[in-house]
């Protein structure tokens, strides 16, 4: 079943027909269709290849060039002629690193600033069939019951409370080093409309 509501199902009929030759029409409409189905493919895949073009553009425009320009007059909006607005949101983003050793120094941050209860703490294993019944054996002791036992630490913060956690701190008054945490603040500009 189609996760798409709208996605047509095709009924192809019965699966054990005969096997027989095309006919020459038969023939003729395949190599049509096939041409038509590759067509197709080509008609997408430059309808893609300029949306994300067209995607990238939107992205410079609404994230910097329009923050920019009201960033020199030192405004977050503005009403145009004819109605409507432009308004510039400011989001603060931040990231865990990938490498689980600046991963760590991160997490310890969190905790030497008490925040560590946003830290997501797993330890996952990896099981063979058999071993089963290991699985409720605590991590500790996993490590020495076998080598085929493979046991990866894991952690990870919500990005949301990351941010959240980090807003409040240097709120707060306490300083970080902003390439520390991928630390910068995305600028959005929403266009409202006139009404028509």
């Amino acid at each position: 079943m189609s996760d798409d509501a709208d996605e047509e199902v095709f009924d192809y009929g019965e699966d054990d027909l005969p096997r027989r030759e095309l006919t020459g029409d038969e023939l003729s409409r395949l190599g049509a269709l096939a041409h038509e189905q590759t067509e197709l493919e080509d008609e997408i895949a430059q309808i893609e290849t300029e949306l994300a073009a067209k995607q990238q553009r939107l992205r410079k425009v609404s994230e910097y060039e329009i923050p920019m320009l009201l960033k020199a007059a030192r405004l977050t909006g503005i009403s145009l002629e004819g109605g409507g607005k432009v308004e510039v949101s400011v989001k603060p983003k931040a990231e865990l690193f990938k490498e689980p050793e600046r991963r760590m120094e991160q997490v310890r941050w969190l905790d030497r600033h008490q925040m560590g209860a946003i830290v997501k703490r797993r330890i996952i294993g990896s099981f063979q069939r058999e071993q089963e019944d290991l699985m409720t054996l605590a991590t500790d002791a996993l490590r020495g019951v076998s080598p085929r036992i493979e046991i990866v630490q894991s952690f990870d913060v919500h990005n949301g409370q990351l941010v959240a956690a980090l807003k409040r701190a240097r709120e707060a008054g306490v300083a970080f080093d902003d390439k520390f945490w991928g630390w910068y603040e995305l600028r959005r500009t929403k266009i409202v409309r006139p009404k028509k």
